[in-house]
């Protein structure tokens, strides 16, 4: 894992906190951290995983629509194959997406010494 991943990786393990954050919300945010720490590099600039839950797939679907990221992420899911794949850009672009969407939460969890 490359050391910007670890970054991201960390920021989302910080609301992993059920005592403090909410258990639904630490579960959320545990989701998005292993999501972060399985993409592995593929090839030239991109990254791809296997492991996500359907919380993430949601995120991504919407991430997607939202952005219309559909050139930098590509996400596939059938009956047999679950599939992520996106390059260095959509990477970031998709942390500081779901960060937006989660900024009370990260201010919570400064006010609370988390």
């Amino acid at each position: 894992m490359e050391l910007w991943q670890e970054v991201i990786v960390n920021k989302w393990r910080r609301l992993d906190n059920g005592e403090v954050m909410g258990y639904e919300v630490a579960r959320k945010a545990r989701e998005l951290a292993d999501f972060f720490e399985s993409l592995n590099f593929m090839y030239y600039d991109t990254y791809g995983t296997r492991n996500f839950s359907s919380y993430v797939e949601s995120a991504i679907r919407g991430y997607q629509a939202n952005e219309q990221a559909y050139d930098d992420m590509h996400i596939t899911t059938t009956h047999d194959l679950h599939d992520v794949q996106c390059n260095s850009y959509a990477f970031h672009d998709f942390d500081y997406y779901m960060s937006e969407r989660w900024r009370d939460y990260f201010m919570y969890a400064l006010e609370n010494g988390i």
